[in-house]
């Protein structure tokens, strides 16, 4: 039996509310890096912003610790 081991990562979830989409459609991003600043976060929620067709809602974070799995 082996451990594998996967670092640590972090994703980041938006939610834009649209005509379209009035409930809302949710956008991820993963393999991002697991301390990420709330200053990023706030230029990535605006530039997100301009690049979509509909309004901003949410941002979550969601952060894994290391994990390590048997193989």
């Amino acid at each position: 039996m082996e451990l594998k081991f996967q670092p640590k990562n972090a994703s980041i979830t938006m939610k834009v509310v649209s005509d379209a989409f009035p409930k809302g459609k949710q956008y991820t991003l993963n393999h991002l890096v697991n301390d990420v600043e709330p200053k990023v976060v706030e230029t990535l929620n605006n530039a997100f912003g301009m690049l979509v067709d509909g309004k901003l809602t949410a941002t979550e974070i969601h952060k894994t610790d290391a994990v390590y799995t048997e193989e």
